[in-house]
């Protein structure tokens, strides 16, 4: 996957987390925020014509369509989420 592409997954599902763990009560408004930023994201790779971003940006969208959080896109040097895999997997098991 193209990497601002990927970096940019990763930083919506970064912050997902971070609001979720500071206040789990907007847990439906912090997912509605994911949703619809890669829902947004596929949309402007759309709009560039960027077929090759749109089918590796679709399993994300699938993904929240179907009420699921995504894993983290591979950046080609692992995760970008804060640089660290353990860290996602450390905030997955939080919930």
């Amino acid at each position: 996957m193209n990497r601002l592409y990927a970096e940019q997954v990763n930083k919506m599902l970064e912050d997902y987390y971070f609001n979720l763990e500071n206040n789990p009560q907007g847990r439906e408004s912090h997912y509605g925020v994911l949703a619809s930023g890669l829902q947004h994201l596929y949309g402007a790779a759309f709009c560039s014509n960027d077929s090759e971003a749109l089918s590796e940006l679709r399993p994300f969208v699938n993904a929240v369509m179907n009420g699921e959080v995504p894993s983290p896109a591979a950046t080609g040097g692992g995760h970008a989420l804060s640089g660290s895999p353990s860290l996602y997997n450390s905030l997955r098991e939080a919930i």
